[in-house]
């Protein structure tokens, strides 16, 4: 409803930001389907649930936009969200 919304006003900035949270959002729930998997696979062998706690105390956390600073602000700087 939102982004038909943005794109009934033609609001390019706000398609923008939820195009981004739309993306993550599919993006998290396919890893916490893939550590269910996981999880599933290890069961009860401490072994496998050490190494996928290595694994996922590993994984490297990014923020590619800061929207504090506000969409247009980042698109003007050339820093795509």
């Amino acid at each position: 409803t939102l982004m038909d919304l943005a794109r009934d006003e033609h609001d390019h900035a706000t398609q923008i930001l939820l195009q981004w949270y739309i993306t993550e959002q599919i993006e998290e729930e396919q890893n916490d389907n893939d550590i269910i998997n996981d999880l599933k696979l290890a069961k009860d062998d401490p072994r496998a649930i050490l190494m996928l706690d290595r694994e996922l105390a590993a994984r490297a956390v990014t923020v590619p936009t800061n929207f504090a600073l506000g969409v247009e602000a980042q698109l003007n700087a050339g820093v795509a969200p």
